[in-house]
């Protein structure tokens, strides 16, 4: 009978199924208690699972285990080690439980409480069980401690393709990109058949690294396997193409994929849009359109950003109709890229009303506001939106600081520029100021300002003086 009400997962359905629960003999209420417990957790209502929870008399092993899985499938990470807490002190774990305590620890990125449910899986005795094993080594790498994973690797007595695949992604997650090569170097040596899992996450590193020979290289291997029909690894293998720059083979591979999602499509988009071939990455969309496969939010960003590197204020409109069709305004993202475009664009009115309708607004969106006003001339406009800025409490960062004294090069705003400038020296601890200098010495250089550009120069830090220097013959 619960079965029929629970297979709708509906809130209301479900509690009609408590109501006969209810009035069942004792012996069958802590099954069907669990059962509850269960279908208001995948209904969405802790509050309601927690209720039955607390009504039972007793709880069982399952009780505890499924009320901790509920906290932890409502995002709810603290409140299910809290329950497993108390669960270890009235009844004991089991392997389940150690599960579902692992993933609350993931999901709360919870390293310190991973730990102890580590050293309690040892005291226990389940360090042995192959699949405990590989859910510590996936929690300890998610949670930011690869050596914890590490350690955990090299003292299990049985090693599958988990393990390694594991192992491998706590390296590739981390950045640690020659580790991850060299233990997938391992993994093979020992005659260990990667999974789809695995070659994800190494093309992940040939990503971040560019390492475009072994990126073909492990490519054949994939296709040997007979893991190419696979969405998610024709994604990943277009994504590693396309990061290394090898335009045409990401293109190829996208070409003969035979199942495209919106990865695929934003992928190969945002490939084109990043590179400044907008009206490609507008053709494509056309043709997504065309198979009717919707885009997200992420599309919408990369579509705005093809707009403003071909100028396109035509299909820039189109595809603002499309996000307010979509409901996707009130995306941060989406909105920063709309007054990008609107900006790149040179409609400086259209930029600011977007601008002015946003509630929240980033670093990222204020730097799009000023560079459009800089780099169309609106110098005055554009160093007040700074103070503006400032005054809200944002700070300047190396990318919206270069992209700002960009604009004012490009526009030859040679005051607002060495307003700027000044007040950056003066008031920026600064990381990156070979980049604010070579901007300064453009702008002096285009304005014809040489003398004024060389005093610059003799002032600078010896670092970036060779650099700056080549960059004022050129002005």
């Amino acid at each position: 009978m619960l079965d029929a009400f629970a297979n709708s997962l509906e809130l209301s359905r479900v509690k009609i199924g408590h109501v006969h629960v209810l009035n069942c003999i004792l012996e069958s209420k802590i099954v069907l208690h669990n059962y509850l417990i269960s279908m208001y957790g995948k209904c969405g209502s802790l509050e309601d699972a927690y209720k039955v929870f607390e009504s039972m008399p007793q709880h069982d092993l399952v009780s505890w285990t499924a009320m901790i899985g509920v906290y932890t499938q409502q995002g709810e990470c603290e409140g299910a080690l809290g329950i497993f807490s108390k669960m270890l002190l009235e009844v004991g774990a089991s392997k389940v439980a150690y599960l579902c305590a692992i993933d609350a620890c993931i999901g709360g990125y919870m390293l310190l409480e991973g730990r102890l449910v580590h050293f309690c899986i040892v005291h226990d005795g389940f360090a042995n069980d192959n699949e405990i094993l590989n859910a510590l080594l996936n929690m300890h790498g998610k949670c930011g401690s690869v050596d914890d994973a590490l350690h955990t690797f090299m003292f299990a007595s049985a090693r599958d393709v988990i393990s390694w695949t594991s192992l491998v992604g706590a390296y590739a997650h981390h950045g640690q990109c020659s580790e991850a090569l060299k233990y997938f170097n391992r993994m093979l040596q020992e005659n260990v058949v990667p999974n789809k899992v695995t070659f994800i996450n190494i093309l992940n590193c040939v990503c971040s690294e560019k390492l475009l020979f072994l990126g073909k290289q492990i490519h054949s291997c994939i296709r040997e396997r007979g893991l190419m029909p696979d969405v998610v690894v024709g994604n990943a293998i277009m994504k590693m193409y396309s990061s290394c720059e090898s335009f045409g083979a990401a293109q190829k591979v996208f070409d003969c994929m035979s199942d495209r999602n919106v990865v695929s499509w934003t992928a190969i988009i945002a490939m084109y849009a990043q590179h400044y071939k907008g009206e490609e990455a507008l053709d494509l969309f056309r043709q997504m359109q065309c198979t009717g496969v919707q885009p997200n939010n992420i599309t919408f960003v990369c579509l705005l950003d093809a707009c403003a590197s071909s100028a396109s204020l035509t299909m820039g409109l189109y595809i603002h109709s499309l996000v307010v069709l979509k409901n996707f305004e009130s995306n941060l993202f989406i909105s920063t890229a709309l007054v990008n475009m609107y900006g790149k664009c040179g409609q400086l009115k259209s930029a600011r009303r977007v601008f002015d309708g946003l509630r929240m607004r980033s670093l990222e969106t204020w730097t799009a506001i000023i560079a459009s006003y800089a780099c169309y001339g609106e110098g005055k406009e554009a160093v007040k939106l700074f103070k503006a800025m400032e005054a809200e409490g944002f700070t300047a960062d190396d990318a919206s600081i270069v992209s700002i004294l960009s604009a004012f090069s490009h526009s030859g705003l040679v005051e607002e520029g060495m307003h700027l400038f000044t007040e950056i020296m003066k008031d920026k601890v600064i990381s990156h100021i070979g980049d604010y200098y070579m901007c300064m010495i453009d702008i002096l250089g285009r304005a014809g300002r040489v003398a004024t550009a060389e005093v610059l120069v003799q002032g600078m830090p010896v670092e970036s003086a060779s650099e700056t220097f080549t960059s004022l013959i050129g002005a």
